[in-house]
């Protein structure tokens, strides 16, 4: 009984601070890279008041209108240390930065605070509203048919077209059978002779 009070009581302080964030991979080589982007259940690692920042990620809607915007802090270097010396590569590992989500973000930037440089990467595909031409988990054909319906449409044609192959395909072996049992056998020439029983004598 104990065991599952403490359980709960973890996942009510967990709660609040594991949310659904993007994962967002970047590296810096000369010029900043989006690498890839998903998204997650975790806690956003923003920089808080005191830290050091160097880059600013915004996520907004299709109309341009800022629905996220945090500071983070982006290495664009990293020192590697032996026991005698120290040395600093001018290429950094990359880093994973971990953004709030917002169900309506189609556009994900990051600003370079101190050269002004941007890089802007699309990503309609991990938004989730009615709307952005994705039949996302949850949506159905009644209940967002601008997204779904379209969705369905596509895979009943794509399905009509596979079953157009197939039939045709049967069709041509049908024929090809018939062709094939209606053929006559070849008759003897007049040249050749026929041995039977009248030829026995």
């Amino acid at each position: 009984m104990k065991l599952h009070a403490y359980l709960l009581f973890m996942l009510l302080l967990l709660s609040p601070v594991l949310a659904q964030v993007y994962e967002v991979e970047v590296r810096i080589d000369e010029e900043l890279y989006i690498t890839s982007v998903n998204t997650t259940v975790g806690a956003a690692n923003p920089a808080v008041p005191g830290d050091r920042i160097s880059h600013a990620v915004l996520i907004s809607d299709q109309a341009g209108q800022i629905l996220v915007q945090e500071n983070y802090f982006i290495s664009d270097s990293i020192t590697m240390c032996t026991e005698d010396t120290c040395e600093t590569l001018n290429q950094a590992p990359d880093t994973l930065l971990y953004v709030p989500y917002s169900p309506r973000g189609e556009l994900l930037t990051i600003q370079d605070l101190n050269t002004g440089q941007e890089v802007t990467r699309t990503i309609t595909h991990l938004s989730n509203y009615c709307g952005n031409n994705v039949c996302n988990l949850g949506d159905t054909a009644s209940s967002c048919p601008e997204d779904c319906l379209s969705t369905i449409y596509y895979f009943e044609q794509e399905s009509s077209l596979n079953w157009l192959w197939i039939a045709g395909l049967v069709v041509l072996l049908l024929l090809l059978l018939l062709f094939v049992m209606r053929r006559k056998p070849a008759s003897p020439s007049q040249n050749q002779r026929v041995y039977g029983p009248d030829n026995w004598k």
